[in-house]
């Protein structure tokens, strides 16, 4: 089959302007993907209004029971805390797309001061009474009300690929922290499990997933962003058969989908936690000193 080009394409990462090969048709858009920076990306790119409206309370309530949210992320972001803190001591933590702010516990308990910030209000309700009333902003990364080179550490985990300008958010980030400040990346790249399910059904596939990325796109926005990278695994998550079921429902995957229904009404196994590697990679980023 003949492959298929958009013309003249200005890459919304490394900024050329080229060919861009059309990997799918979603709706009215393309997901394609730049020969220069290796990034995939829907097109035309979402802007913030519709990224909003994504994230209605229904997106949260896929999810599942909060409390079992709570049991698996716990585990994965106490892990992620402990990587950050053996890199740097701090006090102070931003986290960006902090949803109910549960990485945000995991920090206090660590002895942090946590601050966090979400583009559903939803969301953000929630955190405030989990984390505190005046430590929750509703927005991006470019709302939150704080100087530069405030932050020992930032977080972003699960969230860039989700944003309208990822460049935009990494000089934001690279401002708010301290001149030896540390931030903690987290993104799914592409042999990453959320990459398989939009390959395998994209008419069940949302929109929330603006960006793919490769490690190699990543290198190249930090260099972009001014970050030098200090620390780059692939992570792994804590998890259990009743959220992936909850998540795994809004695809229908056939078989995948029925047989985690069928094993999350084993009540003696569907919340036992374990631990999984799904594609995600992990990179600790530090400012470049010049």
């Amino acid at each position: 089959m003949k492959i298929k080009y958009l013309k003249d394409i200005i890459c919304p990462i490394c900024t050329n302007q080229s060919d861009m090969k059309i990997i799918r048709t979603f709706q009215d858009r393309q997901f394609i993907s730049c020969p220069h920076c290796h990034v995939d990306f829907f097109y035309p790119l979402l802007n913030e209004q519709e990224i909003s409206n994504i994230y209605s309370k229904q997106y949260y309530l896929n999810w599942g029971d909060i409390e079992n949210i709570r049991k698996i992320k716990s585990e994965t972001f106490s892990r992620y805390i402990e990587k950050l803190q053996h890199f740097k001591n701090g006090k102070n933590i931003l986290d960006v797309g902090t949803a109910y702010g549960l990485l945000l516990e995991q920090a206090k308990k660590k002895g942090l001061e946590p601050y966090g910030v979400d583009i559903s209000s939803y969301a953000t309700d929630i955190a405030r009474k989990n984390v505190g009333t005046d430590k929750i902003f509703t927005g991006t990364i470019k709302d939150v009300p704080f100087k530069e080179n405030y932050f020992d550490f930032i977080t972003i985990c699960d969230v860039l690929e989700h944003v309208q300008s990822p460049i935009s958010t990494l000089k934001k980030a690279n401002m708010l922290l301290k001149k030896d400040g540390c931030l903690l990346l987290v993104t799914p790249y592409s042999k990453a499990l959320g990459a398989h399910i939009q390959n395998m059904n994209i008419n069940k596939y949302q929109l929330e997933h603006v960006f793919r990325f490769k490690k190699e796109t990543i290198l190249k926005m930090c260099d972009i962003t001014n970050f030098d990278v200090a620390y780059c695994e692939q992570v792994w998550k804590t998890m259990n058969i009743s959220y992936m079921a909850s998540l795994l429902n809004a695809y229908s995957l056939f078989p995948i989908t029925q047989i985690l229904n069928l094993l999350n009404k084993i009540k003696f196994i569907n919340k036992i936690n374990f631990k999984i590697k799904l594609g995600n990679i992990m990179f600790i980023l530090k400012k470049k000193q010049s």
